[in-house]
């Protein structure tokens, strides 16, 4: 009778995700409350509040989201937050690899458990050297780092084991994503769109009738900048994309899993496998202008 297995990951790996998770909301909220500001500014100067008059609103305001760029700026949370990520995905695929002996541990050689600490060791000083301080390191007395040396005494189906847990498991969420991110699209597009109309509705009759006043047009105008800022600050359509061609590419690997019936042929698919979703998150920082590679 097999053992059903789903690998347990270093303490380092949950550190990483956490981080990941923070970076990003952070990251996100300073946008989404510069973007605010900016639409409020437009706000104030459009309908001329007469008490905020005396403190200068509009100059305010414009002034801390300048503030607000510069911290961003300085802080790099999307660095970060890739940085995280990257390292996440990382000790997930070398405890997968080494777990299954895909490569580089797929030699009958020893010395695999210190290959895969200085692997992870490797992981962790590149994410740090990108966030510019040593926030990942190993933790020495974490016992999982022993515990994933008996890849040899698993399940007999090795192969179940990582199409279960590993496989099916990036195919739901590469589906979900790119689902996700195109509803995104068009939600957010949509509201561009609106928000546009509007406005061009609003300029024309203003334009048209002169005695009329609309002081919502710059309001709309600048919420329709806001907008599509995000759209491009998210690269919905773009993400939604690449997370459907590996969602594909993914699901031709599935295709080829019955050409499987030896340790050898378990150990090629896996580092196939491994290496698609290695050359994701590759490409994701390639468009960002990151360099480090998982």
């Amino acid at each position: 009778m097999s053992i059903a297995f789903n690998p347990q990951y270093p303490a380092i790996h949950k550190q990483a995700s956490k981080s990941s998770f923070l970076y990003q909301r952070a990251s996100r909220a300073l946008l989404i409350a510069n973007l605010i500001i900016l639409v409020t500014a437009a706000g104030v100067d459009s309908f001329k509040i007469e008490w905020l008059t005396g403190i200068y609103p509009k100059t305010i305001l414009l002034s801390l989201s300048i503030l607000l760029a510069i911290i961003t700026k300085k802080l790099s949370l999307e660095e970060k937050w890739y940085a995280a990520r990257s390292l996440s995905e990382t000790v997930k695929s070398l405890v997968w690899r080494y777990t299954m002996n895909a490569a580089p541990f797929n030699n009958s050689g020893a010395g695999h458990h210190l290959l895969l600490r200085e692997r992870l060791e490797a992981a962790c000083l590149e994410s740090n050297n990108l966030i510019g301080s040593r926030r990942f390191h190993l933790d020495e007395n974490d016992p999982l780092l022993s515990s994933v040396s008996h890849a040899e005494h698993i399940a007999a189906d090795k192969f179940t084991t990582y199409i279960k847990n590993r496989l099916n498991t990036q195919l739901k969420w590469y589906s979900e994503k790119a689902k996700h991110n195109a509803l995104m699209s068009k939600v957010f597009f949509s509201a561009f769109l609106i928000c546009n109309i509007l406005a061009v509705s609003c300029s024309a009759w203003q334009e048209t009738e002169t005695s009329s006043t609309l002081p919502i047009t710059g309001l709309l105008i600048a919420l329709s900048t806001a907008l599509i800022g995000w759209i491009e600050s998210k690269k919905y359509s773009e993400l939604a994309a690449a997370y459907s061609l590996t969602h594909s590419e993914i699901e031709l690997l599935h295709s080829d899993i019955h050409d499987i019936s030896k340790q050898e042929s378990l150990s090629a698919f896996v580092n196939d496998a491994e290496s698609l979703f290695s050359r994701e998150h590759t490409q994701w920082a390639a468009k960002r202008g990151y360099t480090t590679k998982i």
